[in-house]
Order: C-alpha cells, then sequence, then structure tokens
C-alpha cells in the first residue's frame, strides 16, 4: 500500500512524507484467529513534518454485519503506535507491527464467521491532506467442520478468502523420518503436465482461478489410464 500526507501553505506544498506499507495476513487452519503484520517502509521526507508522528491502525469489520463491534475482535498487538518517520525508518524489525484477531461469530452448521480487514493511516499533526494509493482490504473466513474433529479442539479454522492455496514439493523432498519420496513428485508431475498427454491435468474454469469465463474440468483420464492414488512403496511403508 503506498501512502503520503503533506502540509499546504497558500496551495504550495511545504512538506511530504512518502513511503509504502507491506502487509502479510496469516491465518490459522486449526483455530479461529488470524494475524496482520507490516513493514513501514519511508521512501521520502522533507520539511516540518519530518517531526510529525504517524500510525497504520488495521480497520476490521464483520461484512456480513458491519455495525457488530464483537463478531470481530482484537487480541494482541505490538507497533501499532504513532512513530515519527525517522523511528520507522529505523526500525530494523522484519515486521514492525504484529496484530491479532479471532472471528467470534458462528453461523449455521459449519459455523461460519468473516472478517475483513482493511488498511489505514492516522497521522499527528496540524491540518494535513492525505492519502492511500493501492489500499488493502482482505477477508478472512473461519468455519468448522462436524466432518473434521480432529482440527475443531479449537474451534475451528480460517482461511484467506482471496489467495489461491498452493502446495509446493520438490524430488528431494523427505518426510521426517528422512526418506525421499520421488515416486510421488513423478505421479503428480506427469497427471498435471499437459505435454504426458495423460488426460488429467485441470483445466481451468469457473468462478475459482485464473479464469471465470466457464466451469472447471478436472477429467480423471481414460478407463484404459485412470487418474489413481500413488502407492507405497515398501520403503516408505516402512518408515511410515
Amino acid at each position: 500500500m503506498k501512502w503520503y500526507y503533506r502540509l499546504y501553505v497558500g496551495g504550495t506544498v511545504v512538506s511530504e512524507i512518502k513511503g509504502r506499507l507491506l502487509f502479510r495476513l496469516r491465518a490459522e487452519q486449526d483455530a479461529r484467529t488470524f494475524s496482520m503484520t507490516k513493514h513501514v517502509f519511508i521512501d521520502s521526507k522533507y520539511g516540518v513534518l519530518t517531526s510529525s508522528t504517524v500510525s497504520f491502525p488495521t480497520l476490521l469489520k464483520d461484512p456480513a454485519y458491519p455495525g457488530n463491534t464483537t463478531n470481530c475482535a482484537r487480541g494482541a498487538a505490538t507497533g501499532t503506535g504513532a512513530y515519527s518517520p525517522d523511528a520507522w525508518a529505523a526500525n530494523t524489525n522484519q515486521w514492525q507491527i504484529v496484530e491479532t484477531f479471532y472471528a467470534n461469530r458462528r453461523t449455521g452448521y459449519h459455523e461460519i464467521g468473516e472478517c475483513t480487514l482493511t488498511g489505514s493511516m492516522k497521522v499527528r499533526f496540524t491540518v494535513v491532506t492525505v492519502g492511500i494509493a493501492d489500499p488493502v482490504s482482505d477477508t478472512v473466513r473461519c468455519d468448522k467442520s462436524p466432518s473434521l474433529g480432529w482440527l475443531n479442539s479449537n474451534g475451528g479454522g480460517c482461511v484467506v478468502m482471496d489467495v489461491v492455496p498452493a502446495f509446493t514439493m520438490t524430488r528431494t523432498d523427505q518426510n521426517p523420518n528422512g526418506v525421499s519420496f520421488p515416486n510421488i513428485y513423478d505421479h503428480i508431475k506427469r497427471a498435471l503436465d499437459p505435454a504426458q498427454m495423460q488426460n488429467t491435468n485441470p483445466v481451468p474454469g469457473g468462478q475459482m482461478f485464473p479464469d471465470i469465463s466457464g466451469p472447471k474440468s478436472i477429467p480423471g483420464g481414460s478407463a484404459r489410464r485412470p487418474l489413481h492414488r500413488t502407492p507405497y512403496s515398501s520403503e516408505v511403508i516402512s518408515e511410515k
């Protein structure tokens, strides 16, 4: 998120602070909690505003019930105070601001709750003009599926709605016992790679990622070469 604030005298800018705010939003998979961490970058500064202080609070609301103040709650937080541009620039912490939040609403069979977080800025000085470009706003959804009893001890889990889930693995990965599983890597690569001519690679579409022009297609191969699970090798089974 890009931001600035300026001081005008007679229609002329006599002082200006400009910077960027980097966000990271993390949702817990086994609890109805999520966190927002931020890093403040000061890109330029001059004039009397260098003695001002600025903070970057997170605006929090339930998108379904914006007037409700308890459905989405704040937890522990650090670095949320107002500091001078020089103080922000001198702070070398990877994440200068850390905030924790909770989704308390539990609607329906799956106990769904949602919270929208929006970045903002507050300046402590005389009259200034504040601007935010590329504002950041994301929604977290939390729920509790009755079919996942082993993950429900903390009330369910949460996901960031605008993020496409991704799973990364390499052919040299190892399990906690130090055993590699290249056969699983090869099997997944064959299934996802159109060049393998297996007719098992998913075709984007539908209301997902990245195309919304048509339905998704996740073919299962042919009757002769159907999509199937990867059998465990005897070595992997012995190490499980």
